[in-house]
């Protein structure tokens, strides 16, 4: 098989190595820029790499010529790192130096350099990929850091809302509750008036099982266990239209939604139909549930009075937005609202999956 010549010109007729040719050898095969440098920084000696790591195509651009002019743009610290060496006979390392750009833009190198008899040598590493592979993981270390504590955060806004929900809904029941049986102590015994409170407080105490029942339910509604996140949504929007707020489900479903990803879709979508009722005075709801290619959409469109979404943002005042965003990032998903003064509200979400 015939050898695959190299572009770099290794023609050594016209500049005689300051090696011989089998030390010329070993280093032209190093994926390694190595050079030498006599005492007043000219380059004596460059091995494939290094000439081809100068944007060069031949020896005789680079050898008995001064480093500075082989390579222009060479910071003056590096020089002056060489003639230190050159000095005081103490190598350096340098790791994770960003190249000249006579190298390249946006090239990161490893300089190990050290004295060699009266001159210098200078082995350097093309770390690129490298460098900004550690970057990618430093910066997704800390994305992951971040969304775990807004995860912590968004839990605690649950439970905040949790007890919010159990000190308006099923406390003030049972505080009524306890004020009719005090009322029915105070009438006395065995009359119209006794038996009226005794049915208010029979009354009142199944309309608490029934809040605490419900509640329980929207913590987590036994049919999303089944997957069942189409069925829950009807089920919500059905409620809601009791309270005279219509409300209307779009969706093609066809693939099932991984629990995981119907939970957080549920959460959100409970989320903004509750926001919707406490905030928007909205007349009418429409949901949008679809199935894409490679994820699920969730979309809650609102007819209400709508708000200034940055200002909202800055005062914190609606929480549950940011809950929400942290919910469908910590699923690798999107999550975008657009609101307006007297235009109502709009909510996306996209969690993506694996279809089928």
């Amino acid at each position: 098989m015939q050898k695959e010549q190299s572009h770099i010109n290794t023609d050594k007729s016209a500049n005689p190595p300051v090696l011989n040719d089998w030390a010329t050898t070993l280093l032209d095969a190093a994926p390694i820029a190595f050079y030498l440098l006599d005492k007043d920084l000219r380059v004596i000696e460059a091995n494939a790499k290094g000439i081809e790591f100068l944007g060069k195509k031949s020896r005789a651009e680079v050898i008995n010529r001064n480093i500075m002019d082989v390579a222009p743009g060479i910071p003056p610290i590096h020089i002056h790192s060489y003639k230190q060496i050159l000095k005081t006979g103490i190598p350096k390392i340098c790791p994770s130096i960003k190249a000249w750009p006579t190298v390249g833009e946006n090239r990161y190198i490893n300089s190990i350099r050290f004295p060699v008899r009266d001159g210098l040598g200078i082995i350097v590493t093309d770390i690129t990929d490298q460098y900004k592979l550690e970057r990618e993981l430093k910066k997704n270390k800390t994305q992951l850091k971040e969304l775990a504590s807004a995860y912590v955060s968004s839990q605690e806004n649950e439970r905040e809302l949790i007890a919010c929900e159990v000190h308006d809904r099923v406390i003030q029941l049972l505080i009524s509750s306890c004020r009719l049986i005090e009322s029915t102590k105070q009438t006395g015994t065995d009359s119209p008036q006794m038996n009226k409170s005794l049915n208010e407080i029979n009354d009142t105490i199944l309309k608490t099982i029934a809040e605490c029942r419900l509640i329980t339910k929207q913590l987590y509604p036994s049919v999303l266990s089944e997957g069942g996140l189409v069925s829950v949504i009807t089920e919500e929007l059905s409620a809601l239209k009791l309270t005279g707020m219509s409300a209307e489900l779009t969706t093609d479903k066809t693939a099932p939604i991984p629990k995981p990803v119907a939970e957080v879709l549920y959460r959100i979508f409970h989320e903004a139909i509750w926001n919707a009722q406490r905030h928007s005075k909205a007349s009418h709801i429409d949901v949008i549930l679809k199935i894409v290619e490679n994820g699920v959409r969730l979309a809650v469109i609102d007819d209400g009075c709508g708000f200034n979404l940055y200002k909202s943002l800055q005062s914190g005042k609606f929480g549950g937005l940011k809950s929400m965003r942290r919910r469908a990032e910590l699923m690798g998903g999107s999550f975008n609202i657009e609101s307006e003064i007297g235009k109502g509200t709009s909510i996306e979400v996209f969690i993506p999956f694996s279809v089928g």
